[in-house]
């Protein structure tokens, strides 16, 4: 029997409505098997990436990208709004794909020159395009540049590392009502404003973007978090679970090895220590984190038996 390599789920919508109960596993041949909701489903193969019930698809073979199901904000990035059941290419980028990252209703996508595309839902600015007009199809961050390595998306907020002369940087744009921006207040942005706290600074490895929060890892192994907080989805240990608009380190005394990556749910959060352990903290009114009580977590604690 072939084994899993790998699971998704829309990380930013945490657990899934019935609107986007949908899942998507990597086989360790490289298929990717899809099941549960069809009214969104179809096939691909590859690299993929969704959110409010649609997926995107990067082909590494030709670097093309091909999205299929809800497209009502233009998410499909195919120039239309029509629902598709089955994988369409977003043509406007050719083969020239590197990664692709899918909001709530919205895509970002990074070519191989380094420049980042986005297109949908924009009503936050989290298209990055200096409005907050809906787009069908890619159009160029060009406050960004070129030099980008990495997009991630949230609900309706998004963030980017780029390469500097001082190291990976890391930029964020969009919704900011909990600041999950991460740049000091709760007003939103629609072009990519730099993080440039002491905490955080350079050197950001891993990010990933929560419904209304965000946590990045740095190379040295620290991770930080900021946004809503009122589940314990920052990890801080603060009984007050007030929000935080700066990034924040995560009360990491217990993962001593340092964190490899971090996953953001909607209200969430779990990450992989060096070590190879799982740690999980937040909200766990469905189990989410792995134990069998409902409290939510304030802080991280190891889960015991995670899958392998």
């Amino acid at each position: 029997m072939t084994s899993i390599a790998s699971i998704y789920v829309p990380a930013s919508l945490g657990v899934l409505s019935s609107r986007t109960a949908t899942t998507c596993a990597r086989r360790t041949d490289g298929a990717l098997l899809c099941w549960g909701n069809n009214q969104n489903l179809g096939t691909g193969r590859h690299n993929v990436t969704g959110g409010a019930g649609f997926f995107c698809d990067r082909r590494p073979l030709d670097n093309s990208l091909w999205c299929w199901g809800n497209n009502e904000f233009g998410q499909l990035g195919d120039s239309t709004t029509l629902q598709r059941t089955t994988p369409v290419q977003v043509e406007a980028l050719a083969s020239d794909v590197s990664s692709a990252s899918a909001g709530g209703n919205h895509t970002c996508a990074l070519k191989t020159d380094g420049t980042l595309w986005c297109w949908g839902q924009n009503r936050s600015g989290q298209l990055g395009l200096g409005d907050t007009r809906n787009r069908s199809t890619p159009t160029e961050v060009t406050a960004l540049g070129s030099g980008v390595v990495a997009v991630f998306g949230g609900a309706e907020h998004t963030c980017a590392v780029k390469m500097e002369e001082s190291g990976q940087s890391l930029y964020c744009w969009g919704l900011n009502g909990q600041g999950q921006l991460g740049l000091g207040d709760t007003h939103n942005r629609t072009t990519p404003e730099r993080i440039d706290f002491d905490d955080l600074g350079t050197g950001v490895s891993v990010v990933s973007l929560g419904a209304a929060h965000t946590c990045a890892a740095k190379s040295d192994g620290s991770l930080y978090c900021w946004g809503e907080n009122r589940f314990g989805q920052l990890g801080l240990n603060k009984d007050d679970r007030e929000r935080v608009l700066t990034p924040a380190p995560v009360f990491a005394g217990v993962m001593s090895s340092g964190v490899a990556v971090v996953y953001a749910g909607g209200s969430h959060t779990c990450a992989r220590s060096n070590d190879n352990a799982l740690w999980c903290w937040g909200q766990n009114q469905n189990q989410q984190l792995g134990r069998m009580t409902n409290g939510d977590a304030l802080q991280p604690f190891r889960v015991s038996a995670p899958c392998n």
